[in-house]
């Protein structure tokens, strides 16, 4: 009798074993997974960060036109005032 109860306990704790070995290896899947997500993330921040700066910078230039674009108008509007007044 107690050599079925030693037999069933070493049974049962070469199944537990093999279980966290199983569970183990699962572990370091999962953390190579998130490793990668990590890095992934990263990549994907930085590549919008850039696409921001990009659109900052258009922005601007698009600003300094526009700004320019009002001082030919202000100075095309002075020019013909100061035509009529002439005349």
């Amino acid at each position: 009798m107690t050599t079925f109860i030693i037999i069933g306990l070493a049974l049962f704790l070469a199944i537990v074993l093999y279980r966290v070995k199983e569970l183990s290896t699962r572990e370091e899947e999962l953390e190579n997974q998130i490793g990668k997500l990590n890095r992934d993330i990263w990549d994907l921040q930085s590549e919008n960060l850039s696409i921001r700066s990009k659109i900052a910078e258009a922005n601007d230039r698009a600003k300094t036109w526009e700004l320019h674009a009002k001082d030919l108008i202000e100075q095309k509007n002075v020019k013909s005032t100061r035509g009529k007044s002439n005349n």
